[in-house]
């Protein structure tokens, strides 16, 4: 009787720790493929982080393209064309108050087509300091009378934005305005800035909303997302139908 306790009880023992030794193979393996997938998951953000970083290198170098193009081509026929209108003017003195209108318009296309050209390129945010740039760009479009545009921005004493995160915030700001400009039919824009520790930007309009869900405007929202995601921010938006659309961009620890 002695002989079968004790063997039933080795046989236990030895159950137990073939059972352990079974718990112990499992919770490594569990734990290299979550090592794994998470070493995975890196790599893949590494590589979509390096696809969006050449996309974004790409776009900016076109943008500076086309503004060098702006400048040079289109600045200078403008320039040509004002003084063909002096020239006439200096010929027939009688055709002065007609051929002021035409000067002041070419005076103006030619300071719109300036201000343009620098907020395509980012050789302007390099000189200006974000909040600047971003003003700059709001006073452009503050000729559109039907809409009111509000600055409440405060340069943060403490951050210092370096060059991509200028380029990057400020061109989510032009996206985020030209969406209001075409889609939104809102009658006011404000973009506002803290810094309580991290920065953090506010974009707000007060037009006809729209469903963040929808496919149509999913991509272009996870675009600029994408970005955002370049320099350690989070975008997060806020939007109803006929409730506005707030969009917020923060620094994440």
């Amino acid at each position: 009787m002695t002989d079968i306790a004790i063997g039933i009880i080795i046989t236990f023992l030895f159950v137990c720790m073939a059972i352990l030794f079974c718990a112990i193979l499992i919770k490594v393996y569990v734990s290299k493929i979550k090592k794994y997938n998470q070493l995975l998951f890196e790599k893949q953000l590494e590589q979509q982080k390096a696809v969006n970083q050449a996309a974004l290198e790409a776009q900016e170098e076109t943008l500076n393209n086309i503004a060098l193009d702006l400048h040079d081509d289109a600045g200078q026929r403008l320039t040509v064309l004002n003084l063909q209108v002096e020239q006439l003017k200096q010929k027939n003195p009688e055709m002065t108050a007609a051929l002021q209108p035409i000067k002041e318009t070419v005076r103006d296309i030619s300071h719109n087509l300036r201000n343009l050209s620098h907020s395509l390129t980012t050789n302007s945010l390099k000189k200006l300091s974000l909040v600047q740039a971003i003003n700059e760009e709001l006073q452009r479009v503050k000729r559109l009378e039907h809409i009111s545009f509000k600055s409440e921005m405060e340069q943060p004493a403490a951050f210092n934005f370096s060059t991509e995160e200028k380029v990057i915030i400020y061109r989510i700001f032009q996206e985020l305005l030209n969406n209001m400009l075409k889609h939104s039919r809102a009658t006011e824009f404000v973009v506002r800035l803290k810094s309580p520790d991290l920065p953090i930007f506010t974009f707000i309009d007060n037009g006809v909303g729209f469903d963040i869900d929808s496919k149509v405007d999913s991509n272009g929202l996870e675009n600029v997302r994408s970005r955002a995601s370049l320099i350690n921010y989070e975008l997060k938006i806020d939007s109803k139908k006929q409730q506005g659309t707030t969009t917020i961009l923060r620094k994440q620890e």
